[in-house]
């Protein structure tokens, strides 16, 4: 197995942007600091987690009370996942729409977040139903419409 050497990753540059999802409206919160990343193939899975929030307005998009629980949920599987020495993933994007978030990161050891996720699923820390899948990607093709590659 090849070493890669790690990378300092800017810090996260988040801006919020509009979209339509099959005809509904959502909400995107993207990782900018992704733009133009050079190092890929250190981070070759893309993980989502889709959480299914419960307080929507109209549109079905989360209230500001459960932005921050799902903000806060994931700042919280980071620092789980990122518990070595070495940042074990980058996140790219909060999409919400329809009642649903997926959380998306890009993963160099998909090893790491599988054993984070079953005790997650397991304990059930968080008032959210979820579910995760997660793809090898070394090209980055399930984020590119979301960042600049």
């Amino acid at each position: 197995m090849k070493e890669y050497q790690y990378v300092k990753v800017d810090q996260e540059l988040l801006y919020k942007i509009p979209l339509e999802m099959e005809g509904k409206s959502g909400i995107s919160l993207v990782n900018e600091s992704l733009n133009n990343f050079k190092f890929k193939k250190i981070f070759p899975w893309n993980l989502t987690v889709r959480l299914n929030y419960k307080e929507m307005d109209i549109n079905g998009l989360p209230t500001d009370n459960q932005l921050f629980l799902i903000e806060n949920y994931r700042k919280i599987l980071e620092n789980k996942f990122n518990s070595e020495d070495k940042p074990n993933v980058l996140f790219v994007a909060n999409i919400c729409v329809n009642g649903e978030s997926d959380l998306i990161w890009r993963v160099h050891n998909p090893d790491i977040i599988e054993e984070v996720l079953k005790r997650e699923i397991q304990v059930k820390p968080i008032k959210f139903e979820f579910g995760y899948f997660m793809k090898y990607d070394i090209e980055w093709m399930e984020v590119e419409a979301l960042i600049n590659l």
